[in-house]
């Protein structure tokens, strides 16, 4: 049985990531991003980020609670903030692939994301625990597509989505340009793994009140 790997990340501790591999095949890790103390207040809970990868299987590579800071003046979590929460999502993705310091570093890359959509499709309130699931929906050399969903860890029910369209970024010069070898075949394993699935809401678009005809 695979072991998995948590790393304890202070509230105090300024955009840390940290990846610690558990097996040979390197299957299981643990990842945490943190924000900046500007960003949140000592009682917020740390967010943990968990990688199981597992063949034609979502990838669950994050984890958090719906903080204080999320909540507006209905008493549960802004929709502005589901995308703050989606946005972690996709980070924590691409820690998992190989997208870290060391890569932006030395190849001078990284991802812009250009388009998004979210469904939100139920309320949260204050502390629920959040897991979210990744799709590798598509990828090549410039392009990354990914499809996450927000689900509530105990009640198990879906409680958002978000499709995200992102282009790697020459960041001299800005412009868009391919991905390292290794990141890039990173990304294509877990789309292959992904190949038979479409989550629900994939492909979708808002829905129009006109006429059109």
């Amino acid at each position: 049985m695979a072991r998995q790997a948590t790393i304890l990340v202070t509230p105090d501790t300024a955009y840390e990531i940290t990846t610690t591999r558990c097996d040979t095949d390197g299957s299981h890790s643990a990842v945490h991003l943190v924000r900046s103390p500007a960003q949140r207040s000592a009682a917020d809970p740390v967010p943990t980020l968990v990688t199981d990868k597992m063949s034609n299987s979502p990838l669950e590579v994050y984890r958090a609670s719906v903080l204080e800071s999320w909540i507006d003046y209905n008493g549960h979590m802004n929709e502005g903030y589901y995308a703050v929460a989606f946005g972690d999502a996709t980070d924590a993705y691409l820690v998992h692939a190989g997208f870290d310091d060391k890569y932006r570093s030395d190849s001078g890359g990284t991802f812009y994301t250009v388009e998004t959509h979210i469904r939100y499709l139920r309320e949260l309130k204050l502390a629920d625990p959040l897991v979210f699931r990744t799709y590798v929906l598509g990828v090549d050399a410039k392009k990354l597509h990914l499809f996450h969903t927000m689900v509530h860890e105990i009640e198990g029910y879906e409680a958002a989505t978000q499709e995200a369209f992102l282009l790697h970024v020459d960041m001299d010069g800005v412009k868009v340009s391919p991905m390292e070898a290794d990141l890039l075949g990173s990304i294509e394993s877990d789309r292959d793994d992904h190949a038979r699935l479409w989550p629900h809401g994939a492909g979708d678009s808002i829905r129009s009140l006109r006429n059109t005809k």
